[in-house]
């Protein structure tokens, strides 16, 4: 698939090692109690981001 997408010779190949914290959290986020949480923390923590981010651009 790479040979078709990729249209350069040189391309870079992402690796993962298995670390297993990384694991633990995939795990852990496919729960319903995680994503219920996660949506929540997606109201409050994004959306000042979100507006800092929208009003740096204006001039």
């Amino acid at each position: 698939m790479k040979e078709i997408c990729c249209k350069k010779k040189n391309y870079r190949t992402i690796q993962d090692y298995r670390n297993p914290s990384k694991i633990r959290m995939q795990r852990k986020m496919e729960t319903d109690w995680a994503q219920k949480i996660y949506k929540k923390r997606s109201k409050t923590a994004e959306l000042p981001f979100a507006h800092i981010k929208q009003n740096m651009k204006t001039p």
